[in-house]
């Protein structure tokens, strides 16, 4: 991906609030800690720094509509190749004697 300045934020901004709204979008699905970290890597075709302490924001932009579209796609390239994807229910997140209905 090619790296333009849009809307006049920097680079390292940019980088920041995407990072940001990917570890916003990681907690709210319940991924795992690392999605963020790779999904930056397909964006800015480097890791995260971890020094720079980054918390976790709603995201801004068209990150959404990027995030979307990639889990689009590899939902489709799932179902070209094959492969099952079972989706998780709240059933399988508890242990049945815990749960009184």
């Amino acid at each position: 991906m090619q790296w333009h300045d849009v809307d006049g934020v920097p680079r390292e901004e940019a980088e920041r609030r995407t990072l940001s709204g990917l570890l916003w979008f990681a907690n709210a699905r319940g991924y795992k800690p690392g999605w963020a970290s790779v999904k930056f890597k397909a964006l800015f075709g480097k890791w995260p720094d971890r020094e720079k302490g980054v918390d976790a924001e709603a995201p801004v932009g068209g990150l959404m509509n990027w995030v979307t579209r990639e889990q689009l796609a590899y939902a489709a390239e799932c179902r070209r190749l094959g492969i099952v994807r079972r989706p998780k229910v709240a059933r399988d997140l508890f242990n049945h004697d815990e749960v009184r209905l």
